[in-house]
């Protein structure tokens, strides 16, 4: 996938988690499929936003290695069901 140039790259789409980190009071956006790649935030939109310059300098630095950039992952789908095991009692 290192045919893409950095521009095309930057404008995939890969998801991005954002968790709230008690022990830092910070949240921290990241994307799993680029490995290391997150970025902390006061609030929301400033972790994402940290992780959209943090993607970029990711891909900059992983194409300018020569390494491979993995494709984005595409969202699972659920059946909607959820099953819990009680005891009888």
């Amino acid at each position: 996938m290192n045919t893409n140039s950095l521009e095309d790259l930057k404008a995939m789409q890969y998801p991005v988690k954002i968790e709230y980190d008690d022990d830092d009071a910070l949240f921290v956006a990241e994307f799993p499929d680029l490995p290391g790649c997150s970025a902390p935030g006061s609030t929301v939109t400033e972790a994402y936003e940290g992780a959209q310059r943090a993607k970029g300098e990711w891909l900059r630095v992983t194409l300018e290695q020569g390494l491979p950039v993995p494709k984005p992952s595409t969202a699972r789908d659920y059946s909607g069901r959820i099953l819990v095991r009680l005891p009888a009692s």
